[in-house]
């Protein structure tokens, strides 16, 4: 089993070594006290079924679902045959029922697999940098800095807000709540939100930082679960996403639309992904990255989906990205489909050039 963070920096007696190949930084126990021998030992105790297996018994699930399924439809498919041929037939039900069957079943054999360990917090936690890049967010940006405020963790917070050059009460409405954790960075004119981003990471102060979206509004203890997946998960963890859902979800049929792509196409794919150690995006909205990775793949690139061009770079330099699935924010999605069109091909050709 993968011997964890937080288990290893509880250990007495560590000695850092680096890893020759990632520069990552491992600590090696060389002593353990007897609680924490006793405490593995009951580990030991618990059924460990190794990934690799998790995923062949869902596929193995899947499949004799899909069989059974077929068997208990023959007769409704040979009458369908009769009237419209099996060519048509057995593209059509294997299309609306075979297919997305097979893929249901994958997906609920592996959630019914994936027994990770719960997330310990730490009495103390690390610090955080947290940046928000704003352009012309004044209907949210005070909610989701008070979100933020209001936070249950224990460990200090830096808030680095970027403007990136807003033309309305964004930045008043920023300098009106008087916090000394609230950092507020002006650019003078639009230059993106990766330009943005990469702004506040230069000012960056701590090791771990957190990017939020400005519309986007944070659950209670969403850093507390976040930063506690991050610290429990295996070394090489470069980042680690959050649960995100759809805060506007009843102000058209396109939010409503979005809502149900964000539960059943990204959190529960999320949830599979991570259980096979497969996590594709730590996406921008709300995600933990380590500092000096970030700087190391250059930051974020200049365009829409720059979260996912950082989160495939990093995937490619053999680093892992986490999923916590209790750290939950609320975001604003596109309440139009022209809005939301618009959004997806300016991603699709940064992704493709």
């Amino acid at each position: 089993m993968l011997e964890t963070r937080t288990e290893k920096e509880s250990n007495q007696n560590m000695a850092a070594t680096l890893h020759p190949q990632k520069g990552i930084t491992f600590v090696k126990p060389e002593a353990a006290t007897k609680e924490k021998i006793n405490e593995r030992n009951q580990t030991d105790k618990k059924i460990y079924i190794p990934v690799y297996s998790k995923f062949l018994i869902a596929q193995l699930g899947a499949l004799l679902w899909v069989l059974f399924s077929i068997w208990i439809a023959l007769p409704w498919i040979d009458s369908l045959a009769d009237i419209f041929g099996w060519v048509l037939t057995i593209f059509a039900i294997g299309g609306m029922a075979i297919v997305p069957g097979y893929i249901s079943g994958i997906i609920i054999f592996s959630i019914l697999l994936d027994r990770r360990p719960p997330v310990k917090i730490p009495g103390e936690l690390p610090a955080l940098s947290i940046l928000i890049a704003a352009y012309n967010e004044e209907n949210a940006i005070e909610d989701t800095l008070k979100s933020i405020l209001t936070q249950d963790y224990s460990g200090s917070i830096e808030i680095i807000v970027i403007d990136d050059g807003s033309t309305d009460q964004t930045t008043n409405i920023i300098e009106t709540i008087t916090d000394p954790r609230i950092q507020l960075i002006k650019q003078k004119k639009n230059q993106g939100k990766a330009s943005a981003l990469n702004a506040g990471l230069a000012v960056a102060s701590h090791g771990i930082i957190i990017t939020v979206d400005a519309d986007t509004f944070l659950y209670k203890d969403a850093l507390k679960y976040i930063v506690g997946r991050y610290l429990g998960d295996p070394e090489g963890t470069a980042a680690v996403a959050g649960a995100i859902a759809v805060r506007n979800s009843r102000k058209s049929w396109v939010t409503r639309v979005q809502e149900w792509d964000y539960f059943h196409g990204i959190a529960v794919v999320k949830r599979v992904q991570s259980l096979y150690q497969g996590t594709l995006v730590a996406q921008g909205a709300f995600s933990l990255y380590q500092r000096d990775l970030v700087k190391e793949m250059g930051g974020w690139a200049p365009c829409v989906g720059e979260d996912i061009v950082l989160s495939w770079g990093l995937l490619k330099q053999g680093y892992r990205i986490g999923y916590a699935e209790n750290a939950i924010v609320f975001t604003n999605v596109p309440e139009t489909y022209k809005q939301g069109g618009f959004k997806f091909e300016v991603q699709h050709r940064c992704l493709t050039a």
